[in-house]
């Protein structure tokens, strides 16, 4: 006779072949068909708890990394529009451009990317900002600090190209003889301009009469430093002599007031030429020695010997600091008349005050000495340049954090 325990196992085992055969359509299968739902749910639960453990740590990262916009340290950019906006007394004020936002913000500014549906129900302030500010500035890296080049083009208009190398060849001890706008001329030498005072004597003294002076531009020789003026000597003067010394050097000399002055062969045939006087008389190495020698009645700066004219075309003078040029090139490649900044870059220079010159061919003052430093320029140090060449850049409004901060 079959105990409880036996009828107990019975029991179970027909309800587990009646269910075997309900769920798997076969009342012995090999296994429980228990066994893979368990599988599964045991599966789906691991699944889960990762899925929400990986949410709650990207939660946690993407919050840590998106900085809160109404801690008036940020500048918002609406992905829809690229609209641009500050945060300040409760409101979100519109801004013209991204220059104007970081004067507004200030120091530490950061550019926050937001949708147009985060902001719908922010309150909206008047407009701020600075109109005629530029739209973007370059980062610090893509600052020019290299030297500037003043040109006059081959029909005689300026150029200014910002941060370029310098093209054409040296004109080292050559010369220019140029012809302002206005019709005076210029020896263009040694870096130097030299006006040619008395200029058809200047210009038979020097063998020049037949040479066509080159037309440039007003502003490439305002930017040249200016030199003594070829001209006839101021006050009495006596006759020009010549010494030969046995090597085959000429030493000339003018008789003047208290003995004889050395002059240099320029300023000889000057004085000649001036003077009518032929040729310079020949005196003797104990001659000259005995006599007694004064100062030059000539200013010193002037070529000593007549330098030989370079050939005509586009010329450029290199502006390395707030000195002036520092070096003359000839036959130089020019692309444009006007400011030429290569696209993408600025530069940051000083002529009394800071100045930002963008790549539209504009310069931008500073208000002081610290909006350099709101722009992210604190680290570079300006390329100082003369206020005559830095004013022939356009000029554009004024970077002044007071005024970005009132109404637009």
């Amino acid at each position: 006779m079959s105990s409880r325990q036996d009828q107990l196992h019975s029991y179970q085992f027909m309800v587990q072949r009646v269910v075997a055969a309900l769920v798997m359509r076969d009342a012995d299968p090999g296994r429980s068909p228990f066994r893979r739902a368990a599988g599964a749910a045991l599966a789906s639960v691991v699944v889960a708890a990762i899925g929400i453990g990986g949410a709650a740590i990207y939660g946690t990262v993407a919050g840590a990394g998106t900085p809160d916009w109404r801690d008036g340290r940020s500048v918002l950019v609406e992905k829809e529009s690229g609209a641009r906006y500050v945060y300040r007394d409760g409101a979100l004020h519109p801004v013209p451009n991204h220059v104007s936002a970081l004067l507004i913000v200030g120091p530490g500014a950061q550019t926050v990317l937001v949708s147009g549906r985060s902001i719908e129900g922010e309150p909206r302030g008047v407009p701020l900002g600075i109109a005629d500010a530029p739209d973007a500035l370059p980062d610090a890296r893509r600052l020019t600090t290299a030297a500037w080049q003043v040109c006059s083009t081959s029909d005689a208009r300026w150029a200014v190209l910002v941060g370029a190398r310098a093209t054409g060849a040296a004109l080292a001890d050559r010369a220019v003889l140029a012809r302002h706008p206005e019709g005076a001329l210029h020896l263009i030498w040694q870096a130097r301009r030299h006006l040619l005072r008395d200029r058809d004597l200047v210009l038979a003294a020097l063998g020049w009469t037949g040479e066509r002076p080159l037309p440039v531009a007003a502003a490439l020789l305002d930017a040249l430093p200016a030199g003594p003026d070829l001209a006839r000597v101021a006050g009495p003067v006596g006759e020009v002599f010549v010494v030969a010394s046995q090597g085959g050097g000429r030493q000339y000399a003018v008789a003047v007031d208290g003995g004889l002055a050395p002059i240099t062969q320029v300023q000889a045939d000057l004085l000649l030429t001036d003077l009518d006087q032929a040729a310079p008389t020949p005196l003797s190495q104990g001659a000259f020695a005995d006599r007694p020698k004064v100062a030059s009645p000539f200013p010193a700066g002037l070529p000593a010997t007549t330098p030989v004219l370079a050939a005509a075309g586009p010329v450029c003078g290199e502006v390395r600091d707030d000195s002036g040029v520092a070096e003359v090139r000839v036959e130089a490649t020019v692309p444009r008349a006007g400011v030429t900044v290569e696209p993408g870059r600025a530069a940051l220079v000083e002529a009394g005050a800071v100045h930002i010159v963008t790549d539209r061919g504009r310069r931008h003052a500073m208000s002081d000495r610290e909006v350099p430093a709101l722009l992210g320029y604190a680290d570079v140090r300006p390329l100082r340049v003369p206020r005559a060449v830095l004013e022939l850049v356009p000029a554009g409004a004024t970077l002044d954090p007071s005024a970005a901060r009132s109404p637009a």
